[in-house]
């Protein structure tokens, strides 16, 4: 009986050895194949990094445009404006309405689009058009 289980128990760890290399052999089978198709992608890699390299050494410079410098934009105080602060200031003057003639010539909505005023703020472009011809007339 002792020789049965003892040759039962050495069948039993032999199988799991086996078994436990076969696992290794196909870990290193896969590890080997991800090892090649990485070797792949940096050979591909490399051979398009030297052909982006070729076409930007072998393509002609830029043309300089021909775009003549902007003049300076005259920034009016559109502060002084009841109801505009410097927030509203700056938001005007980043939509394109820098003096008190480009905001007098405006029509309201667009106007409340370059305020881009919050719900709880309010505003009122029409009165902020009227001061606007005002200065802008020199009143």
């Amino acid at each position: 009986m002792f020789r049965f289980l003892f040759t039962l128990t050495i069948g039993v760890v032999l199988g799991f050895i086996l078994a436990k290399m076969r696992e290794n052999v196909a870990d290193q089978s896969r590890l080997r194949e991800a090892r090649d198709e990485a070797i792949r992608y940096r050979a591909q890699m490399a051979a398009a990094r030297q052909s982006a390299a070729a076409e930007v050494t072998t393509a002609p410079p830029a043309a300089e445009p021909a775009i003549a410098p902007a003049e300076p934009v005259q920034n009016d105080d559109l502060t002084r404006i009841n109801g505009i602060g410097p927030v509203f200031q700056s938001r005007l003057r980043a939509a394109g309405l820098h003096t008190y003639a480009q905001l007098a010539v405006s029509d309201s909505d667009t106007v409340r689009a370059a305020a881009a005023a919050a719900d709880w703020q309010k505003i009122e472009p029409e009165r902020w058009i009227e001061e606007a011809a005002q200065f802008a007339a020199g009143e």
